[in-house]
């Protein structure tokens, strides 16, 4: 079994953070946040974060080769560490070190938050890891590993959290130049319309919020250019339902789509989104109306994979033959053909 070697002594599992994965997560698991479902080329070696959306409703007694740290934001869960138990609550975290026995249990359906797990080396340029227990003494046997903190340490710590999350928005946007930025172009339509005026407005209002500052938004009013916008250089996805002219003239630019759908998507578009998964040319995105960081970790785990994707099909790695069909000729073809 990956990630896992048996310890003759105590008959209780020791297992190696590579491959660890399975163990923790249910096997039907489709969050996206931190290292959940990311792709190896992604991937930090010696370093995972997860939330705890996907996670088993139980696991251990095991030993691991890796330290843990546990944060929990809300609900209940049992933790063991070594012969001590603990009762995470709201505001709790924990840690363990390499070779604890470690088990957890009884977790409550409202329980939601986040764990990281690193081998001793990963933080051998700040700390080497023969040292750290004598600089953070709870990762010592005679330390206590729990803590409970105040509600404004807790929010601290969990906005730190996200930050690292937030790191593939930095792989996006070049993070060795902090003033680069995503660009997105929202066309919203008819703006003589007083209703879309005001998403436009609403929309370009959002630049002024610091949490935008690596992302600019441009509201901008429909226009029948859509050809000529597509063939940006710069433009790496367009985001869109999955209308048959969008999606043909997507391909026809080798430009990659993320499919904005809804949960009961019209035939001809859900027959549009087949296609263009089927062949590797876009992903479809659902985005509920009360949208959280799971959410927008997958969300921004697809920009990422958009960027690649587009290199792939310019570079032919991806076939598109369908870039080459004159769609309208063909039409053509066979409405004359039907006539005559």
């Amino acid at each position: 079994m990956p990630g896992k070697k048996g310890t003759a002594k105590t008959g209780i599992p020791f297992y190696q953070l590579e491959g660890f994965r399975s163990h923790h997560r249910r096997p039907d698991d489709t969050s996206s946040f931190g290292y959940n479902n990311l792709s190896p080329a992604k991937m930090i070696p010696g370093f995972e974060l997860y939330s705890s959306a996907g996670i088993k409703p139980g696991m251990g007694p095991l030993k691991s080769a890796f330290y843990r740290i546990n944060i929990t934001i809300s609900g209940t869960l049992d933790i063991y560490i070594g012969l001590e138990h603990f009762q995470h609550q709201p505001c709790t975290v924990c840690f363990t070190y390499p070779g604890q026995v470690f088990a957890k249990s009884n977790i409550s359906a409202d329980a939601f938050g986040y764990y990281m797990l690193f081998n001793p080396g990963f933080l051998d340029e700040l700390v080497p890891h023969n040292k750290i227990s004598t600089e953070f003494p709870f990762l010592d046997v005679s330390g206590m590993p729990f803590f409970r903190l105040s509600a404004e340490e807790i929010n601290r710590v969990e906005s730190f959290v996200l930050q690292m999350d937030e790191e593939l928005l930095n792989r996006i946007v070049q993070k060795e130049n902090s003033r680069n930025k995503i660009h997105v172009i929202c066309l919203c339509g008819d703006t003589n319309d007083p209703e879309n005026r005001e998403f436009m407005e609403s929309l370009n209002a959002l630049n002024r919020s610091e949490a935008l500052n690596r992302v600019r938004i441009h509201g901008c009013p429909g226009t029948p250019k859509i050809a000529e916008l597509v063939s940006l250089p710069e433009l790496f996805v367009v985001i869109s339902k999955p209308g048959g002219s969008t999606v043909n003239e997507m391909i026809k630019k080798k430009v990659p789509m993320i499919y904005h759908t809804n949960k009961s998507p019209l035939d001809w578009e859900k027959g549009n989104m087949e296609y263009g998964e089927s062949r590797g040319l876009g992903k479809r995105f659902y985005l509920s109306n009360h949208p959280n960081s799971n959410d927008l970790s997958a969300f921004t785990d697809l920009l990422a994979d958009a960027i690649l994707l587009k290199e792939s099909m310019h570079s032919g790695e991806i076939a598109v033959p369908e870039a080459n069909l004159d769609f309208t000729s063909n039409l053509r073809q066979k409405i004359q053909e039907m006539l005559t």
